[in-house]
């Protein structure tokens, strides 16, 4: 998986692209981590944009779970946007589209 991180003022956008994986989800979950733990960060929301992504194991939407409540637990925000359809596809499927707000349209 590729990374490209965007910061504009408190806000954090995250564009994951490739595959969230194996070490990918450890990378990913460890780089938001430090950013929000980092008192000088002052982070209110995190994004994460999946229209890169083409495939997601369980262990990857596991880190996005764990963000989730990492990230409510320091009252920052923390959305997924734009999935790809194969993407959508495995979120709906788990039901987690619902617990993200994801829809295809």
């Amino acid at each position: 998986m590729d990374m490209k991180i965007e910061r504009e003022g408190p806000v954090m956008r995250v564009f994951a692209s490739g595959e969230l994986i194996g070490l990918a989800c450890n990378t990913l979950r460890d780089t938001i981590k430090s950013a929000v733990d980092d008192s000088t960060a002052s982070l209110s929301k995190v994004v994460i944009d999946l229209s890169g992504l083409s495939f997601i194991d369980s262990s990857g939407i596991g880190v996005l779970m764990g963000l989730k409540a990492h990230l409510r637990t320091r009252k920052v925000e923390f959305t997924l946007v734009n999935p790809s359809p194969k993407i959508l596809q495995i979120l709906k499927v788990t039901r987690l589209d619902k617990v993200f707000g994801l829809s295809d349209g």
